[in-house]
Parts: structure tokens; C-alpha cells; sequence
């Protein structure tokens, strides 16, 4: 057993392990463990935790202790500490008497007596496990994780082949109340659901679905197959909202020969929040989705399908598609499109219309999306120079900020590049936004084709009703830098027509019925400070961790605040820490964008961060979510949707699965999963593209990376 602490493992004062048909000590093999002193204390048959144990010993050693239901051995018995885990190992030996298919209820509580309370971990079957029939024999997998779909399959035996029915119950307790309840009908091949005093049904012929309150069922993924006495239930299960994490699965078996009593086979780690996971996606071959062969431009699929048929194949809740992305409990996708054919997407006629044939690929894949269960989508344009081929990249000599220099042109930026790094051009420091050149007319396409196509895209989405929480439209802005980049906000022209290009994407949003102000562009990565845990406030008041998205809220904010490298700081490490006391030579005066914009109610932040330490990995998170959630209380935003557009990849990019299960447990105690998780999108970054991918589609995002596990 493993007990996690974020004080440190050393904060944890006692671990108890409960072993019994209900949460119940009388009868049971109920065991505390003291850290401090290594003290096993095994609890007597009465379950009078604090009256007189059955006996103890302390760890290591060589006792023992035993009441009427087990043994607990020091031999074989062990525990140690790693950074904020506690790992506990007990060798216990059962009674014949105590026997079937026991709960393990496992809790723990720290030095300030703060307790985790029960958490039902698994169930684990002391022999002899009951033979008669008909009988209910086992689960797979018998500890379910997140919500699902998950296809679950429930082995029986039975004593005749008529009437045989199989029926399952999963509540933290063994009642109809507030419960997935369901049954198997053999001879009319039905499963019935039970949802608030009503049945419904579904005929297992491989298609529909019906749902209660609690669950939902689906057609495709579900069977019965029977060999003999033997049968197997297959269903293909998704939660809806349960009412407690880590719930119990019971199951009994009928036929014409009697019934047999309820018996718990597994658990359900369902998770006590409702933190959403979304898959980050790269670009997508939106002009090729029909197109033989194209699916091989995907890693993971190959040139027999086409781009369709694999999505259809990565995303189905088919349980023959190993790790389908739908079945690890992903409810939403981002993806990007490039838009000049960068990577097989071409969204503009020659006359600079959006293309009809490319509008109706992308409604396919929407369509597509959908109809597996996909609820969420963030096209993301790209925006920069891989969007076209590099011919499209056009070099200028031109008069940024008074000086003469040569900077990159794309048709689709309102600004240049530097001709080294790309980067946005600063020539003129935070100035920039206002002085810096603008693309030539000649080579600029304007912002209607860019309005245009935002609403297409937006169209088609509401089209096939998948919702929009958080338009990323342009990706990792950094407004401290790169002052630029604000003219994705505001395109202040003075010299000639200024365009709000925030305020008609927010008008776009709405004639196509999605909130305004759930279109916002990402913030950029925040740097990485040295300890994981160095912070500071910055010149705005909120944490250094966070500079480039307050930068851009005042942007978005106008007159009222302005942005770019703030004078007054100190550089710690990488964190620019505001110093009232500083006299060093500050920055040119900051700016400010010319019109007010109300706050956005998305706020996305990308976070990518792995430490030489799993501890310390999990301390940068822990900082960086305090620091989301300080910041969104400072600036009245608490209601905001989050979303974390690219975390940590799994295996993939120097990262592996223990570093990002560090990441997700250094969410998992922060303030705003404390606060705000249930309004919280976390999306691993996964690219697709063959020759570019770490690891073929579909990947294992679950576990380690799921906040749907806390």
C-alpha cells in the first residue's frame, strides 16, 4: 500500500488497512500502522480500535499478531519513505473461517490528525472462495479506472442453461439508491438498466445505448458469450458524475436452478473530482480525410485506411482497439490545422474563400468526433511559418521601429520575423507592438480571411453540436517579450485602419452560439524555476510563475493596464520578480492596447515542466496550480473555465510515466484542485505525425496522466 502526503512522508502519524465484507471492524482483519515508531497494531475481534489490540509488534522485526480472522507477520513485513510516499507491505495469512470475497478499505491521517477517511481500494479473495452455483466468479479488469466507457467483464457460473440472468450493482454500498444497476436476461438477450424506479432496455445486438442517472451503456462493446454452465457478460460501461470515488462492484448470478447471494468483486476508481481529460493533438491532414491512404500520414495507422477510418479506429469505444483514446476516458480534442497546406490542410480557395471541400472534411471530422462520445473540440489555427511551404516565407528589408533591417514575412502575421531564431520582432523593445513594421500589403492577406475562416470552423462545430469551452486561436502567446503578439488582440494601425481582432472573433462565437468570452489565444509556457519551488510576485502583483498570462490579460484588458517587460524586477533564476528598489536601467515604457475587452472566462495556460526528480517535479506543480488559483481569486476570475492545453506528454519528449504521474500529483494538491477542479481540462500533448511522433496512436494516457483518478 502507498500513501501520499504532500508535507512529506514524514507528516503521515498512522495507516490503517480494514479487511471485511463492509466497513465494519467487528470481525474483520483490521490492522493500524504508527510511522514514528514502526508499531503494527492489529485491532480485536470487537473492532474497538481503541480498546485492547489483539496483540503487536513493531517493524522490522520478527513478531506477530492474530485474532480470529488473520495473522500479521514481522517476517515478510516492511515499510519505507521516498519523498512525499509512504509504502507499507504486510505479509498476513487468513483464518479458514474468514473466507470469499473481502473489501480492503485503506485510510491514513497526518500529525495534525487530518484523515483521508475510508477509501475502498480493491477486493481481495481469501480462500476458499465459495464453488456452488449458479455463482458469480470474477471481474477484468477488477479495478476499473476513471469513468470509461470501459468494457468490463463479469465471469459466472451456473447450475442450468435456463433463464440464465446475470445482474451487477456498483455503489459505495450495497443499494439500488443512487447506484449503476443493471441486468442481463439470457433467453430475450436484453440488458436492462434500473434508473429511478424506470427499466430500460437494450437488445445486445452490438448497437444503441441507454443510461440512468449514474450510467450509460452502450451496444457496441458489450456481449454475452456462454461455453457450457460457464458464461461471460461483457458491457461496456461509462459513469455519469458518480456520487463517491472508489465504488464497489457487487454481482449475482440466476437461473432456473435458485439464485446466488451478492457477491463484491472488484472496484471502480471513479475519483472524487470532475477534472476533464482532453487530448492535445497535432496537426491534422484535414485536406487528405477521405483520401486513400492518407491514414499512414497518422502514426499508428496505415496506408490501408484512410485518415477517417483511423480516427474512427483511435477514437472508438470498441474494446478490440487496444487503448482507444475514448475508452481511457478522454471527453475532448485539440488539434491544429495549418493554413496554407503545411501539413495537408489547404482551408482557402485561390480566391481566398474558405474552400467548400475543406469545410466539409473538417465537418466529417467533427461528425466523426461526436459520434464517439468526443464532446469538446480546440481547432487551433497555426501560426507560423510551418503553416505553408517555405516558399510562402518572404524576406523584406523594411523600417522597424526607425531602423532598417531585414525581417521574414508571412501572408498570415501582421508583423515580421527575425531572420535567426523567428522569433516576433522586438527591434524596439516593448514599443514594438505600437513601431514595429507591419507585414506589406502585398504579402499580408488582411483579417477577414482569418474572421472567415474562425467562423466556418465554428460553424461546422455547432453544426454537429460539439461545444467549444476554450477557443485557443493562437497558440503560446508571450506579450512580455513579444509586445506583437497583441495585435491578435488589438492590431493598432497608427497610420491606418486599427482592427479589434478579439472583439469580432468574440462576435463570431456568438452568431454561432458559443459564450463570447470563451475565445481567448494560450498563454505561453512558464519558465522554470531553480529550486522547483522558487516563486515570486511580479510587477502585476500576481505570482513571476505566471508573467506571460497576466501580460495577456492586459492586453485584453486595454487602457486600464498595460504590458510588456515590466520595469522594477529582479531576475531570480528565470523569474522576473518585482523589486520597488530597483535602479537598474528599466525597460522602454510598457504599452497598452487602445480598447477594453472584459476578462475572458477560459483561462489557458500550456505547462510542460519535468525536474532531474519526480519529488521535485511534483513541487513545481504544486507551486504553478497554487499560483493558478491565487491568480484567479486576485483577479475576481474564480468562476473561469481552466484548461492546460499542453501538459506533460506520457513517455514521449524526455518525459515518462512517472514524471508526469508527478505532475498530475502535485495538481492533485494544489489549491486549485482544491477549489476549482471540477471546471479544470488537462490535455497531454501528443503529436501524430509519422516521422514525428515519440510513440504510436493510441497512446497510454491513462494512467499515468489523468486527474480523472483524484
Amino acid at each position: 500500500m502507498a500513501f501520499r502526503d504532500p508535507d512529506g512522508a514524514s507528516d503521515i502519524a498512522v495507516t490503517n488497512l480494514l479487511i471485511n465484507d463492509a466497513l465494519s471492524g467487528a470481525s474483520a482483519c483490521y490492522i493500524a500502522f504508527v510511522r514514528a515508531s514502526g508499531l503494527v497494531l492489529l485491532v480485536n475481534d470487537a473492532g474497538d480500535a481503541g480498546g485492547t489490540p489483539a496483540g503487536t509488534f513493531v517493524l522490522p522485526g520478527s513478531g506477530s499478531a492474530t485474532n480470529s480472522q488473520c495473522t500479521v507477520s514481522g517476517i515478510g513485513s516492511s515499510f519505507n519513505q521516498n519523498g512525499g510516499v509512504l509504502t507499507l507491505s504486510l505479509n498476513i495469512s487468513f483464518s479458514s473461517s474468514f473466507s470469499g470475497n473481502k473489501v480492503l478499505y485503506v485510510a491514513a491521517s497526518d500529525g495534525s490528525a487530518t484523515s483521508t477517511g475510508w477509501q475502498r481500494l480493491g477486493v481481495y479473495g481469501v480462500s476458499p472462495i465459495p464453488t456452488g452455483s449458479p455463482m458469480p466468479v470474477s471481474m477484468a479488469p477488477a479495478r476499473p479506472i476513471g469513468i470509461g466507457p470501459v468494457p468490463v467483464s463479469f465471469a459466472v457460473r451456473h447450475a442450468s442453461t435456463a433463464s440464465r440472468v446475470v445482474t451487477v450493482l456498483m455503489n459505495e454500498w450495497l443499494s439500488a439508491t443512487s447506484a449503476c444497476y443493471f441486468g442481463y436476461h439470457e433467453p430475450s438477450n436484453t440488458l436492462v438498466l434500473y434508473d429511478n424506479g424506470t427499466w430500460h432496455s437494450l437488445l445486445l445486438n452490438g448497437s444503441g445505448s441507454v443510461e440512468s442517472q449514474f450510467c450509460r451503456v452502450y451496444g457496441l462493446g458489450s456481449s454475452w458469450t456462454a461455453t457450457g454452465l460457464a458464461g461471460i457478460l461483457r458491457v461496456n460501461i461509462e459513469l455519469k458524475a458518480p456520487p463517491a470515488e472508489n465504488q464497489l462492484v457487487w454481482v449475482s448470478a440466476s437461473d432456473s436452478g435458485g439464485s446466488s447471494s451478492w457477491q463484491t468483486l472488484g472496484t471502480w476508481m471513479t475519483g472524487n473530482v470532475t477534472s476533464k481529460l482532453e487530448l492535445n493533438l497535432s496537426a491534422m491532414p484535414i485536406d487528405l480525410y477521405t483520401t486513400s491512404g492518407s491514414g499512414a500520414l497518422i502514426s499508428g495507422c496505415t496506408s490501408a485506411q484512410t485518415v477517417r477510418q483511423c480516427i474512427q479506429k483511435l477514437f472508438q469505444v470498441n474494446p478490440s482497439v487496444q487503448n482507444n483514446w475514448r475508452s481511457q476516458g478522454v471527453t475532448g480534442v485539440r488539434f491544429f490545422f495549418t493554413l496554407a497546406g503545411g501539413y495537408h490542410s489547404t482551408p482557402f480557395d485561390s480566391a481566398g474563400n474558405v474552400s467548400a471541400a475543406w469545410a466539409s472534411n473538417l465537418q466529417l471530422l467533427f461528425s466523426d468526433l461526436r459520434s464517439y462520445g468526443i464532446t469538446t473540440i480546440t481547432p487551433t489555427p497555426v501560426l507560423d511559418t510551418w503553416s505553408g511551404p517555405p516558399a510562402m516565407v518572404i524576406p523584406r528589408t523594411v523600417e522597424t521601429c526607425g531602423v532598417t533591417k531585414t525581417l521574414n514575412f508571412v501572408p498570415w502575421l501582421p508583423y515580421g520575423l527575425d531572420t535567426i531564431q523567428g522569433f516576433p520582432d522586438r527591434t524596439c523593445d516593448n514599443q514594438s507592438y505600437q513601431l514595429a513594421a507591419r507585414t506589406p500589403s502585398d504579402i499580408f492577406w488582411g483579417w477577414d480571411r482569418f474572421f472567415n475562416l474562425i467562423d466556418t470552423v465554428l460553424n461546422k462545430a455547432q453544426t454537429e453540436r460539439v461545444s467549444v469551452n476554450a477557443f485557443d486561436y493562437y497558440q503560446e502567446t508571450n506579450m512580455t517579450d513579444f509586445t506583437v503578439m497583441a495585435r491578435f488582440i488589438y492590431d493598432y494601425n497608427p497610420g491606418g485602419f486599427s482592427t479589434d481582432v478579439l472583439g469580432v472573433l468574440r462576435s463570431k462565437m456568438v452568431s454561432n452560439g458559443y459564450p463570447a468570452a470563451q475565445i481567448i489565444p494560450s498563454a505561453n509556457i512558464p519558465p522554470s524555476p531553480t529550486p522547483a519551488t522558487g516563486n515570486c510576485s511580479s510587477y502585476y502583483g500576481d505570482s513571476a510563475l505566471l508573467l506571460t498570462l497576466v501580460s495577456q490579460l492586459a492586453a485584453v484588458a486595454g487602457p486600464w493596464a498595460s504590458f510588456g517587460v515590466p520595469p522594477h524586477h529582479t531576475d531570480f533564476g528565470s523569474l522576473r520578480c518585482y523589486q520597488s528598489s530597483d535602479t537598474s536601467p528599466s525597460p522602454s515604457l510598457m504599452v497598452s492596447t487602445p480598447v477594453y475587452h472584459s476578462p475572458a472566462t477560459a483561462t489557458d495556460i500550456h505547462s510542460q515542466k519535468v525536474y532531474p526528480t519526480n519529488a521535485e517535479t511534483e513541487q513545481y506543480s504544486t507551486s504553478f496550480h497554487n499560483s493558478i488559483w491565487s491568480y484567479l481569486a486576485y483577479r475576481g476570475l474564480t468562476s473561469n473555465v481552466v484548461v492546460f492545453g499542453e501538459t506533460n506528454p506520457v513517455d514521449c519528449d524526455v518525459w515518462n510515466p512517472s514524471n508526469a504521474t508527478a505532475f498530475v500529483n502535485g495538481y492533485r494538491f494544489s489549491t486549485l484542485h482544491s477549489n476549482a477542479s471540477n471546471r479544470v481540462y488537462m490535455r497531454p500533448w501528443h503529436r501524430t505525425e509519422v516521422g514525428f511522433a515519440c510513440n504510436l496512436s493510441p497512446h497510454v494516457v491513462n494512467p499515468p496522466f489523468n486527474p480523472l483518478t483524484f
